[in-house]
This record gives C-alpha cells, structure tokens and sequence, in this order.
C-alpha cells in the first residue's frame, strides 16, 4: 500500500524493440509533450529491463528485488499491452521500492525489536541493518513462504541469540512476507 515511484518506463514492441522510454516524474514529465518523448533518441535498454522483458507471459511479471549501485531497492513489473494477443507488445516499469524499506528500517517492536521483509524465495530484502539485505531469512520461518502466518522461538542464526519472531505474508503478486523479532534475553 505504500505508494510507489518509478524510474523508468520502457515500451517495446512485439520483436522487443524499444519503442520509447520515460524517465521523467513529476514537473519535468508535466513540461514533455507526446512528440517530444517518442521522437528522442532511444536509450540501451539496461540489464534488468531486458530481463523483465523476456519473463513477461500472459500475466503480471514481477521481478524480484534489485539493488542499485547506491543500494536502493528496486523491482521490475512488466505485462503485455496492445490489442494483438497474438504478437502483444510489453510494458516494463522499473519501480523505486525505498520508501517501503525505510518504513521498516524506522519500525520498532517493544524496545529492542525489528521488523523485516523477505522476497517469494526467503531472501531478506528489507532489514534495519543493511547487512541482512540478500541473506537467506531463518529456516524456521519456512512456512511463511508457503503463505502461513505464525510465530517461531530459535537461535538467531548471525548473532546466535534467542529470538521470538512472527511472521506473516503480505500478499498479492510479489510472494513477499514480513517478519518481526524481538530478543528473548535483555530487553524486548
């Protein structure tokens, strides 16, 4: 539910061609009319655009989380678009997810608790300490990518100390889920 912005937009035809990209938001969108963005002169298509541009099926594709070289999170979402099901072109948007990782870098359970996401693979993708990012989360929270909601007491495998964690999914097309923990010795 937290909102979104985009980097960039890519529109390809259906052989894949780039068709016209968009880059802008807010005010410098606002002065560009159509002609000036299909007449600029096309852009190489980044890696993960590409990517995003091959995966795409009959249904939303959405890739999983990508850092930038700044460490920003980022995600690529593709669909068909046109009027031809037979030979559709594609649409990619490739969308800044920082705002929903620093919604849990500044959330707190109790005095000593975190919260975290992990991606449909159980890779940490937004942690309060940026050492977590790309790790594998706990085996013991397995079920949360089968779907479940649930809870787990375990040996926190980086700083080997008791953990009570919940966990539950979040929804939707992405397979994501989020985790808390709050450490069973000290203060929690």
């Amino acid at each position: 539910a937290s909102p979104q912005r985009y980097r960039a937009a890519y529109y390809f035809d259906n052989r894949g061609a780039l068709l016209f990209h968009i880059a802008e938001a807010g005010a410098s969108l606002a002065r560009l009319t159509v002609s000036d963005i299909l007449s600029r002169p096309l852009i190489p298509v980044p890696v993960g655009v590409e990517a995003a541009r091959r995966q795409i099926s009959n249904a939303l594709y959405i890739s999983g989380v990508d850092f930038t070289s700044d460490n920003i999170p980022g995600i690529y979402m593709g669909i068909q678009v046109g009027v031809d099901t037979a030979s559709p072109h594609t649409a990619v948007l490739e969308l800044d997810i920082n705002s929903i990782w620093q919604n849990i870098y500044l959330m707190t359970i109790g005095r000593s608790g975190i919260a975290y996401m992990v991606d449909a693979g159980g890779i940490m993708i937004a942690h309060p300490d940026r050492a977590y990012l790309g790790r594998p989360m706990p085996a013991q929270l397995a079920p949360l990518l089968a779907g479940e909601s649930g809870y787990a007491e375990y040996i926190e495998p980086f700083r080997r100390h008791p953990v009570l964690s919940s966990f539950c999914p979040v929804g939707g097309e992405t397979g994501w889920g989020v985790a808390s923990l709050a450490n069973l010795v000290g203060t929690a």
